[in-house]
């Protein structure tokens, strides 16, 4: 399995200047816990999690009108090829301590996010049919044919 076929499409992004209250702001309008950080050109300049903003902004007491994007966010941004193998990258994101992951297409352009709780939620799907192939009884497909 890839990182593209496992990463959500719909990325929400926001730019370094904007102020950390817009990016609480889009965060709850858009139901995300981050946002993927861009420059002018779309491309990525770093991560902002929920996190990041009660820490470093709430926190610090910082003025969340006044204070940056930029400020806060990581910069050091981990990212995967949407042909990347899931198995390697979460192995890449447990030795960076990432919960979260842009996935880029080979242009670099931003095409998903990948996510430990939508990898956590399609584990649990596969889990829950094995399963219920395990509760077949013996035979179970001879006899349908």
């Amino acid at each position: 399995m890839t990182c593209g076929e496992l990463s959500t499409h719909e990325v929400v992004t926001i730019e370094a200047s904007a102020s950390a209250a817009s990016a609480a702001a889009l965060m709850r309008s858009t139901h995300v816990g981050s946002l993927v950080v861009v420059d002018d050109a779309q491309a990525i300049v770093g991560i902002l999690t929920d996190r990041d903003l009660a820490l470093e902004v709430l926190g610090c007491g910082r003025d969340p009108q006044a204070t940056t994007v930029a400020t806060v966010m990581s910069r050091d941004v981990l990212t995967a090829q949407v042909d990347d193998d899931l198995w390697q990258t979460l192995y890449r994101m447990r030795r960076r301590g990432c919960r979260r992951v842009p996935v880029i297409d080979q242009t670099g352009g931003l095409c998903g996010l990948l996510a430990v709780d939508d990898i956590l939620e399609r584990l649990v799907v596969g889990l829950q049919d094995i399963a219920a192939i395990a509760r077949l009884e013996p035979h179970h497909e001879a006899r349908r044919r």
